[in-house]
């Protein structure tokens, strides 16, 4: 395997650490008001299964944000070998791109929900938003 291979994945690798991180906060930060949401707003009890299948939720959508990230790495090193000559700067792009935006679309997703879900336990409102809670 070419040293240069090596190096664009340990890149890729790396920032897809730091995008891992970033959701992994915004979920759990989910899952944080997620609870509060239902056992207190909503009078749900508290259920210890939607805990572990976010715990199982996260470890599946990491791998496969990482293993996504990889196969995107590799493309453009596979394509030159068979003969399809990329720029050396498409390959940064390319990468830049696919690490940037998965890790972006999975986080913005999770954080959008708990930001919705803050809203509702500060102004006291069930999740269809029209019920006020009194406490």
């Amino acid at each position: 395997m070419d040293a240069n291979i090596v190096d664009v994945l340990l890149t890729n690798l790396t920032h897809v650490g730091i995008g891992l991180s970033i959701f992994l906060f915004a979920y759990l930060s989910n899952m944080c008001f997620g609870i509060w949401q239902n056992t207190k707003i909503l009078g749900e009890p508290f259920d210890w299964n939607k805990i572990l299948n976010s715990f199982v939720k996260i470890i599946c959508v990491g791998a496969g944000i990482v293993l996504l990230i990889m196969a995107v790495t590799f493309i453009v090193p596979f394509a030159n070998v068979i003969g399809l000559k990329i720029p050396e700067e498409y390959e940064s792009v390319v990468n830049i791109i696919a690490t940037i935006s998965t890790c972006l679309y999975a986080s913005l997703r999770y954080i959008k929900e708990a930001w919705d879900k803050m809203g509702r336990i500060f102004n006291g409102k069930r999740a269809e938003g029209k019920e006020k809670i009194e406490e």
